[in-house]
């Protein structure tokens, strides 16, 4: 008669992100088990600890140190980081020259497009030159769409500059001596910037490009100035309101960036399996199963969208210095217009100085400050109060620059307070919601909107 066979101990074998279920006889040596694991026992620093971090002798026996359902934990020491790692890393990080000079080039692009709208280019001696130099800034818009940089500096310079040069070669096409010429260009530049934006988008995304993120936020902002501008030009009305809608609507998408800029499936939140109470056929398949989600497709899922949100804020935040000059320097036609002037940029400051207190990063935090401080400025010297003293106007606008000044120093010595945070929030959300209205009052949208239903 055969003795009885000795109990197997069952362990789990922890190594790195790997888990192994063994079951061993007492006398085998956890070396010869991790060594059939594919583990180096003779890899220096290497360890082999139990759920209580005690470190295991692995050249005995398991049944004497082991329990039966014990956990043992493979800690095997770090790669060394190879030679010139680092300075290679941080030559990675710095932006091509290429990039620069593409930057450069939609800086320049800018400025023929001011130039345009001031009437310079029509002054040029060569014939037709206005035209000719459309022509080469449309075909340079077409290069960089086609565009495919090796890196990322290169492809994000590309998608911002492109749609750039579209917009002064639009406003550049058009005759200045027809009639409303200055509106009928930016609408038409804004429209052609639209239409590049979403030819970049499109080979972006077929070539799958890591500049896909950033030329759907260029796109959908185009798109809505294109849309604004064209909406006034056809209804007759002036092209400051369409600025002023702009400036007003800048604090609310400001405030509703984060949530629209993450993009998770539902699928995924929710096990249709689970919930679903009825079928669609009797043949219908079954709903799958949500995924499991995987710390990579975790990172890249939150990595495009701070991407896409730090694009979308840049973007957002500008739009106030941008278009808060047309606003100012429009003839008011009444003082509450012109006092409605004044609430549009104090709301418009206030809202992009106070919304960045619960955003993280450093672009969504500097940028609508320093956006704020600008319309602060802008208001100061541009805003005109009519029968009232501009010296009143300025004395308000600099102490609210003051008062901000003055609560950021304690502040970012770490002071905190829970009534403050709430007085700010209240404040916050009082200047989200009135930006807009204020911006129909500085143009007296409703005296617009009535004489062009009057006809």
């Amino acid at each position: 008669m055969s003795a009885p066979a000795a109990p197997l101990v069952r362990l789990a074998l922890q190594i790195g992100g790997d888990r192994l279920d063994v079951a061993l006889t007492p006398e085998v040596s956890l070396a010869a088990t991790l060594r059939s694991a594919g583990v180096d026992v003779r890899e220096p620093g290497l360890v082999v600890l139990d759920s209580s971090g005690r470190p295991l002798a692995i050249d005995e026996g398991v049944g004497p140190n082991l329990a039966d359902g014990a956990v043992v934990h493979v800690v095997r020491p770090a790669a060394p980081d190879p030679v010139g790692r680092r300075t290679t890393g941080s030559a990675s990080r710095r932006p091509p020259a290429q990039a620069g000079l593409v930057l450069l080039g939609g800086v320049g692009g800018l400025v023929v497009a001011g130039a345009a709208l001031l009437g310079v280019p029509s002054a040029l001696p060569v014939a037709g030159g206005p035209q000719v130099l459309a022509a080469v800034l449309g075909l340079t818009a077409v290069a960089l769409v086609t565009a495919r940089g090796s890196s990322r500096g290169v492809a994000d310079a590309a998608t911002l500059v492109a749609p750039v040069l579209g917009f002064a070669a639009g406003v550049l096409a058009v005759d200045p001596a027809l009639a409303r010429a200055h509106q009928l260009a930016v609408a038409v530049g804004l429209v052609v910037a639209a239409v590049v934006a979403a030819a970049r988008h499109a080979v972006s995304r077929i070539a799958r490009s890591a500049a896909a993120d950033l030329s759907g936020v260029v796109l959908v902002a185009f798109a809505v100035a294109a849309a604004a501008a064209a909406a006034t030009l056809l209804a007759g009305l002036p092209g400051a309101l369409a600025a002023a809608v702009l400036v007003g609507a800048a604090p609310l998408a400001l405030r509703a960036l984060p949530s629209l800029t993450i993009a998770v499936p539902d699928e995924q939140l929710v096990d249709l399996t689970l919930t679903a109470r009825t079928a669609l056929s009797v043949r219908g398949p079954r709903r799958p199963a949500p995924a499991r989600a995987t710390r990579q497709q975790v990172e890249l899922t939150v990595g495009r969208a701070e991407r896409r949100k730090d694009s979308g804020t840049v973007l957002v935040a500008i739009v106030g210095p941008l278009l808060l000059p047309v606003v100012l320097t429009t003839p008011a036609p009444s003082a509450v217009a012109r006092w409605g002037s004044l609430a549009l940029a104090g709301c418009v400051a206030l809202a992009l100085a106070l919304l960045p207190r619960t955003a993280r990063g450093t672009t969504a935090r500097v940028v609508p400050r320093l956006a704020a401080a600008a319309v602060l400025a802008e208001a100061v010297v541009l805003t005109d109060v009519g029968g009232a003293s501009p010296v009143l106007a300025a004395t308000v606008l600099v102490l609210v620059a003051l008062v901000a000044a003055g609560t950021s120093l304690p502040t970012g010595r770490g002071w905190r307070s829970v009534a403050a945070s709430r007085c700010a929030d209240g404040i916050e959300s009082l200047a989200v919601v009135l930006a807009l209205p204020a911006a129909l009052v500085a143009v007296d949208a409703i005296a617009l909107l009535r004489a062009a239903a009057s006809g």
